[in-house]
C-alpha cells in the first residue's frame, strides 16, 4: 500500500443533538447492514485496484445511534485494504467500549467540541453538551481508547478560541485527549441558513497567527492549508496542515451510498450501490473547478465560496 485514500462515511443522518453548524440532510434513507457490507466490499475493491490503503471514518449524524455501527466496524476492521478506522461522535452517546476495544485498526475516537467554555460550546451544540461529552471522554479513555477533539471554526466560537487558545489546548489535554483538529465552517445542509457564521478572512487570519505562534511555526507556512491537526505530546505540540482531498485523495459517503467529493461540497458524483468508485474518483472536473492548491486566498475553498453565493 503506497498511498492513503480517505473515506468519511456518514452512516446515519439521525442525531440526538441539533448543532448550529450541522451538515445533515433530511430525507435520506439509511442502508441496511447487507447493503453497507456491499458498499464496504466495493471500497475494498477500489483500494485494491488502485494499490491504496483506506482510512475510513464512521460518523453521522451520531454514528453510535445506528444499530449496525459495530457490525459494520467489525467488517471494515477485517478488510485487507482497510488501514485505519476512526469515529467522529458528538460525545453525548456513550459507545460500547468493549466492541470498540476489539477493533485492531481503530486509530481514534474524535469528539466534536467547539470550546472549553460551556456557554460558547453549548450555544452551538445544545445545553449540557459540553458536560456530557467531557464525562464520556473520560469514560472511554479509561477503557484505553484513544480520543481527540474536532472543532469547527465559526463566528460563535473563534473569538474565545483565539483569546483563550492555550486554555483550550490545556482543557483538551486534561480530558484527556491528545489530538485537536480545526476545520472551517461551511453553510451547507441543515446549516445553510447560517451564512453569517462563516468567519471573515481578517478574523480567520488572526486565529492562524495565534495557532502559528503557539506551535512555533511561520504564519506563511500554514496559510494555505484547509484544516489543521495538533498532536499534544508530553512537552511539545506538533502541527500538521491538511490540504484539500476533495476528488483526489478522499470522498464523503452518505447514509444512502451517495458519493460527494467532500461533505461540505454537496455535488453528487454517483452512488456506490450502482457505481464503482473508480469510475467516480479521481474527480478531475471537481479538482479543476476547486483549483486545489492553485492559490492561498481565503476563499480558495470552492465549498465556502459556492455556499456564500447561493441564494
Amino acid at each position: 500500500m503506497t498511498e492513503s485514500f480517505h473515506i468519511q462515511w456518514h452512516i446515519t443522518e439521525r442525531c440526538n443533538l441539533s448543532c448550529r453548524h450541522c451538515y445533515r440532510e433530511t430525507g435520506r434513507v439509511e442502508l441496511t447492514l447487507p447493503d453497507m457490507l456491499l458498499v464496504a466490499d466495493r471500497l475494498n475493491d477500489f483500494a485494491k485496484t488502485g494499490d491504496l490503503s483506506l482510512v475510513i471514518t464512521l460518523t453521522g449524524g451520531e454514528p453510535f445511534l445506528h444499530q449496525s455501527v459495530y457490525d459494520l466496524a467489525d467488517y471494515l476492521d477485517g478488510l485487507p485494504c482497510s488501514h485505519e478506522l476512526n469515529f467522529i461522535s458528538n460525545g453525548t452517546v456513550l459507545p460500547d467500549t468493549e466492541r470498540l476495544r476489539r477493533l485492531r485498526k481503530l486509530t481514534r475516537l474524535y469528539i466534536s467540541l467547539e470550546s472549553h467554555l460551556a456557554p460558547v460550546n453549548d450555544s452551538i451544540r445544545g445545553t449540557g453538551a459540553l458536560a456530557a461529552a467531557r464525562k464520556n471522554i473520560r469514560l472511554v479513555t479509561g477503557y484505553g481508547l484513544p480520543t481527540g477533539v474536532m472543532t469547527t471554526l465559526m463566528n460563535k466560537n473563534i473569538g474565545s478560541l483565539t483569546a483563550g487558545f492555550e486554555d483550550f489546548v490545556t482543557f483538551v489535554a486534561r480530558l484527556p485527549g491528545n489530538e485537536i483538529i480545526f476545520e472551517r465552517f461551511v453553510p451547507v445542509g441543515q446549516a445553510s441558513p447560517f451564512k453569517d457564521e462563516v468567519v471573515p478572512e481578517r478574523i480567520y487570519s488572526t486565529f492562524l497567527e495565534t495557532l502559528a505562534g503557539y506551535c512555533r511555526v511561520e504564519f506563511q507556512d500554514i496559510r494555505g492549508f484547509k484544516a489543521f491537526k495538533l498532536v499534544l505530546n508530553e512537552n511539545t505540540v506538533d502541527i500538521m496542515g491538511a490540504p484539500c482531498t476533495s476528488g483526489k485523495d478522499g470522498a464523503a459517503l452518505l447514509c444512502d451510498a451517495t458519493v460527494y467529493p467532500c461533505r461540505r461540497l454537496p455535488v453528487r458524483l454517483g452512488n456506490l450501490l450502482e457505481d464503482d468508485l473508480a469510475e467516480l474518483i479521481p474527480g478531475d472536473d471537481i479538482r479543476q473547478t476547486c483549483a486545489l492548491g492553485a492559490n492561498t486566498d481565503y476563499l480558495d475553498c470552492w465549498a465556502i465560496s459556492e455556499s456564500l453565493r447561493e441564494g
